[in-house]
């Protein structure tokens, strides 16, 4: 695969940035602490998923979240894909694939976006992407070399876990569970076997039982018929019964319902009778008082015709009010013009007389704005000249800090050197002890599981010292083992104390870094400030200079602008008593055509009035009418309330008399009826006989009871057959479950014998395949180191300890032995050779390869590095610039305020 490019969005020093990557060699340059590293850290997370520190780690400081995108040309099918990460400093983190020839999605999620990318990049299912590019493919900075320093347990520790050696040694104490379950479900099987033989020893007996039930139930169904025919044949003898007593309850029934009915039509006919004499006595009241009611009628008319004139002339009255209020204001308002037409008259008079002052007014405001203008221009010269002298004063006082603070920062660039130097000493010696402490935990973990399993009957050795486990030694092998585990123990609680200590140093010369990196900075600041400071207080200077001939110039100008204002205030403001006489004077013609029309309106008003009060003599002796009137109508008023009380119940007469013929009619009916009921009920009895109804009632029940009891045993002994038919079936169930476990029996034994041997053969494989792959990958790293150092007589060997040796003629010389150049083309050749045999990813990282090299040794470093044939892709991170010339592409890393950037060319 080939990484294309890499787009960053607030992650560590980054803002924003897009990187892109060329095949070849790629050369990161930069700083310390510029942010190279961080773009090693992207890629590792998007498509490997290695993770070195926490996620909010990563999210630039102050941001909420942060985002990697990576574009990468894949092994698979060579098309283009982008693998996103976004970063939240809580919660999930969302990853996805997307195809960019067909802008699809392929993938979401984290593992489902690591699952895809195992085949784009080449490797195998299975394969553990994270631990590939920690310990192979991108290595962290200082440990190139440093894991083949460590001492024999921790570098044999480092590598097992790389190479997967140690999980044939965790498998086969993994198995022993499985084995001891298997063992244990073996003899769970067979008690369950024991147990079902003992339940089918009674197998014939049930047969037996089941034949007996069936033969008493036989007898039982033929009893049960017998009595239910005899139960029928009574049966049916009482509902014919039931069916005779039912017509005389029901002729009972209808003479009780004639008896009522004849009653009731007794009580309407009496109702009716009796209505009828109240509508006769109703009309003759009415007759009686219909010529007062008539005469009542006639007087309300009249009244409500007197009452509607009163209306009108009341109407008459408020437009006479109304009339005679619009008069007197219109009389007001006729001596308001003609005071106001006095008023035009005498401004005309006015005007003529203030012509000339107003001519004067306005060339003195002339004369004193342009002496103001000048006044407050030289006011805002004077703050002008006052603002420049302190400007001045300021930036001389900037000038003399600048040269003090140069001054002091002097020696920061010598201390930034020796500050990094040993924070990368620290570094190593961290990473020593992170070794040393893992191989501590393994070794401990190794003695813990095999105390386990010498608890367990398993066979076991000490996984220190090899001392092998001997049957019936179990107390004196495992107090060794707590003998071991407790020194190891110790030793780890001192591996803690150190790594305490040395990260305490690390923090503290990692400040000091930071805080001399950030002094360095200043002081490029302070230098690159003071040119342009001096160049800006000359300019000052010159403009202050000019300022002041300016200022100088406008000197007495305050006498003759106090003259002019005297002088003006003496006019008195003509020009708005000039504008008010020509506003009022012009007001005249308009106030005459006013004058007129309030005249005309005014002698209309008159007439109006005048018409009003002829109108209102018509309606003179209205109340004595009204009052006549009303006293006649009452005098009607008995009369009236009679009529209208009676009248209705009158005109009901001819309806009542009818009905009172209806309901003797049907009082008729009634009693017919009634006769006729009683005679049917008279010939219902003589065909019904109560006492034998009850006997038949009495032999139904005896035969209902012998009925049910013959059914109740009947369906016990069906009960009893079903069980014993479910019995003899579950039986046989048994007997199937029987033959299963004796078969699953025999399949667990050779299973558990299978898992037995391929326990022990997988113990066996580690040592081989630890053996293999050391041989493999020794072959590789021969060939690369020689092409790296330009000599085929250099034979490296990666030894069955995992230490490098470099042989030259019967001359061979240790890790430790060699040059700083040669230790780095070693574990270069080394970890691609491990890269080769791990997968098929042929892309590399290799951060600050030249660290704690000299110029000669790094020149020589990159000499090598041209010769490395084994990668499509080579990232090489330094702080210097000796990989420059030696790369196909180099990307310049800057950090400015605390943000990093690509420089352009």
């Amino acid at each position: 695969m080939l990484i294309e490019q890499v787009n960053l969005e607030n992650i560590k020093s980054y803002e924003k940035v897009s990187v892109r990557f060329s095949p070849g060699t790629n050369a990161i340059c930069g700083q310390n602490g510029a942010g190279k590293s961080t773009l090693i850290e992207a890629i590792g997370l998007a498509l490997f998923g290695s993770q070195r520190v926490k996620q909010e780690q990563l999210i630039r400081t102050g941001a909420a979240f942060g985002r990697i995108e990576v574009a990468f040309t894949s092994s698979l099918d060579g098309l283009t894909y982008y693998a996103k990460r976004e970063l939240r400093r809580s919660g999930p983190s969302p990853a996805t694939l997307v195809s960019a020839a067909l802008n699809l999605e392929m993938a979401s999620g984290v593992r489902g976006v690591q699952e895809e990318l195992l085949q784009h990049l080449g490797l195998g299912p299975g394969a553990r992407p994270a631990s590939l590019f920690e310990g192979v493919i991108g290595v962290p900075q200082g440990q190139l070399t440093t894991d083949f320093l460590l001492s024999d347990a921790p570098r044999k520790a480092r590598f097992e876990e790389l190479l997967a050696l140690q999980e044939y040694e965790l498998a086969h104490q993994r198995l022993s569970r499985p084995l001891q379950w298997g063992r244990a479900r073996l003899a769970n099987l067979e008690g369950k076997l024991e147990m079902l033989e003992a339940q089918l020893t009674d197998h014939q007996a049930a047969r037996d039982r089941d034949g007996e039930l069936r033969r008493l139930l036989g007898e039982a169904q033929a009893r049960l018929q017998a009595v239910t025919g005899s139960l029928e044949t009574v049966r049916a003898q009482r509902l014919d019964l039931d069916r005779r007593q039912e017509e005389v309850d029901r002729q009972r029934e209808q003479l009780a319902a004639a008896h009522n009915a004849l009653g009731l039509a007794r009580e309407r006919a009496t109702q009716a009778e009796r209505l009828v004499a109240e509508a006769l006595q109703a009309a003759e009241t009415a007759l009686a008082a219909k010529s007062g009611h008539d005469a009542y009628i006639e007087w309300e008319g009249t009244s409500r015709q007197l009452e509607a004139q009163m209306a009108g002339r009341e109407s008459l009255r408020q437009q006479l009010h109304l009339v005679g209020t619009s008069l007197s204001t219109l009389e007001a308002n006729l001596a308001s013009i003609r005071q106001r037409l006095d008023r035009a008259a005498g401004a005309g008079a006015r005007t003529e007389q203030l012509a000339p002052l107003v001519v004067r007014q306005e060339q003195l405001e002339q004369d004193l704005a342009e002496a103001r203008r000048r006044e407050a221009k030289r006011a805002d010269l004077g703050k002008q000249l006052a603002g420049l002298e302190s400007t001045l004063k300021r930036r001389l006082s900037e000038q003399e800090d600048l040269a003090r603070e140069r001054t002091d920062l002097a020696d920061v660039p010598s201390l930034l050197e020796r500050a990094e130097r040993t924070r990368q000493e620290t570094r190593g010696r961290i990473a020593e002890e992170e070794a040393r402490g893992n191989l501590l935990d393994s070794e401990i973990k190794s003695q813990e599981e095999a105390a386990e399993a010498v608890r367990l009957g398993e066979g076991a050795a000490c996984p220190v010292c090899g001392r092998p486990f001997e049957a019936g030694d179990s107390q004196s092998f495992l107090a060794h083992l707590a003998e071991q585990t407790q020194a190891n123990q110790g030793r780890r609680r001192q591996c803690r104390q150190v790594l305490t200590a040395l990260r305490k140093q690390a923090t503290t010369a990692e400040a000091e870094s930071t805080r001399l990196g950030a002094e360095l900075d200043r002081l490029r600041r302070v230098e690159a400030a003071a040119g342009p400071l001096q160049e800006g207080i000359q300019a000052l200077e010159d403009e202050r200079e000019e300022v002041g001939r300016e200022f100088e110039a406008l000197v007495g100008l305050e006498e003759t602008t106090i003259g002019l204002e005297q002088e003006l205030a003496s006019l008195g403001d003509a020009r708005s008593q000039m504008a008010v006489a020509t506003s009022v004077a012009a007001e005249g013609p308009a106030i005459e055509r006013d004058l007129a029309s309030a005249t005309a309106r005014h002698q209309e008003a008159e007439k109006k009035h005048e018409g009003l009060s002829t109108a209102l003599d018509q309606y003179e002796g209205l109340e004595d009418r009204l009052a006549q009137a009303r006293a006649a109508r009452d005098g009607y008023r008995r009369d009236y309330d009679s009529y209208e009380r009676f009248h209705p119940l009158a005109e009901q007469l001819p309806a009542r008399s009818q009905e009172q013929e209806a309901r003797q009619s049907a009082l008729a009916e009634a009693q017919a009826a009634h006769a006729g009921a009683d005679e049917s009920l008279a010939s219902l009895l003589q065909g019904y006989n109560p006492d034998h109804h009850r006997s038949v009632r009495e032999e139904e029940r005896g035969l209902e009871a012998s009925a049910a009891e013959a059914r109740a045993r009947t369906s016990g002994l069906e009960t009893q057959v079903e069980e014993s038919r479910e019995r003899l079936e579950a039986l046989a169930a048994l007997e199937k479950q029987r033959d299963d476990l004796r078969l699953q029996v025999k399949r667990d034994g050779e299973a558990i014998e299978s898992l037995r041997f391929l326990r022990e053969a997988i113990r066996a494989t580690g040592p081989e395949m630890a053996r293999r792959v050391l041989s493999r990958v020794s072959r590789r790293a021969y060939t690369c180191y020689a092409e790296l150092m330009g000599d085929y007589a250099l034979e490296l060997r990666w030894e069955d300890d995992y230490g490098i040796t470099v042989r030259r003629g019967g001359e061979t010389r240790e890790f430790a032995q060699l040059s700083g150049g040669e230790q780095m083309a070693a574990a270069l050749a080394v970890r691609l050779g491990l890269l080769r045999e791990l997968s098929d990813v042929r892309i590399a990282f290799f951060d600050e390869p030249t660290v704690n090299l000299d110029s000669d040794r790094r020149r020589g470093l990159a000499d090598q590095i041209r010769g490395i044939r084994d990668l499509d892709q080579l990232f090489v991170i330094s702080h210097d610039d000796s990989l420059e010339g030696v790369t196909e592409n180099v990307i310049r890393i800057v950090q400015e305020d605390g943000k990093s950037r690509v420089e352009t060319a």
